[in-house]
């Protein structure tokens, strides 16, 4: 019994770390291999998890004083607990590592030409004109049993595709979406090989440019 609060302070240190690192881990690997909500729900509940682990700390912080037993490595243990805590002020949010992945993987995979030729492909696509939406040329959802881009032979050839949630071209730019609910991130290409930059920003949307004509962008 005397060594329980010893230890169990440990534990409890040690799921934070795991939880932190399990996060980053999530959403880099969701970025990287094109994945949509899943992981990131995920990601949320492990937060909601690392949570909980500051009151399991301080209670066994508190048994340990009232026992008068470990109260100096109990002490260390919560510290370090806060001082894990502080580190989301140092280190970027776990949902920046999504753009960053996904921009590391599509180029190691498929490189900037295999980005081009599938913008390309894309835009060979005929219009659909029920999903013409708010004036744009092309809109091809990839979701549900009516799934247009299903039907292109697409995302056989890219399989990148096959978590997106849509495709869309406009403006002489093609747009690739993942995501859920209210949060996407993706990539957009120009068709011309001209610079292009991104129009009406919010302020949580990020950029990060590939090349003049491809840049990758969320709105988290």
């Amino acid at each position: 019994m005397k060594m329980i609060t010893k230890w169990s302070s440990l534990v409890v240190l040690v799921l934070a770390v795991v939880c932190l690192i399990s996060r980053y881990a999530l959403c880099y690997w969701c970025g990287y291999y094109q994945k949509s909500w899943t992981p990131i729900g995920y990601q949320e509940l492990l937060a909601l998890f690392g949570f909980f682990l500051f009151p399991a700390q301080l209670t066994v912080w508190i048994i340990s004083l009232f026992q008068r037993q470990h109260r100096l490595w109990t002490t260390a243990m919560l510290a370090g607990l806060f001082a894990l805590w502080g580190l989301k002020f140092v280190l970027p949010w776990p949902h920046d590592l999504i753009l960053r992945a996904m921009r590391d993987g599509m180029l190691r995979n498929y490189g900037l030409d295999g980005v081009r030729h599938f913008a390309h492909d894309f835009g060979q696509l005929p219009n659909i004109p029920e999903n013409n939406l708010d004036g744009r040329t092309k809109f091809y959802w990839n979701r549900g049993k009516n799934s247009n881009l299903a039907k292109t032979g697409l995302k056989e050839k890219y399989p990148f595709l096959t978590n997106c949630e849509d495709v869309v071209e406009w403006d002489n730019m093609v747009h690739v979406d993942w995501g859920g609910f209210e949060n996407h991130w993706g990539f957009s290409v120009a068709l011309d090989g001209k610079r292009i930059d991104p129009e009406h920003l919010e302020p949580s949307n990020k950029i990060i440019r590939a090349s003049d004509d491809i840049f990758f962008i969320s709105d988290y």
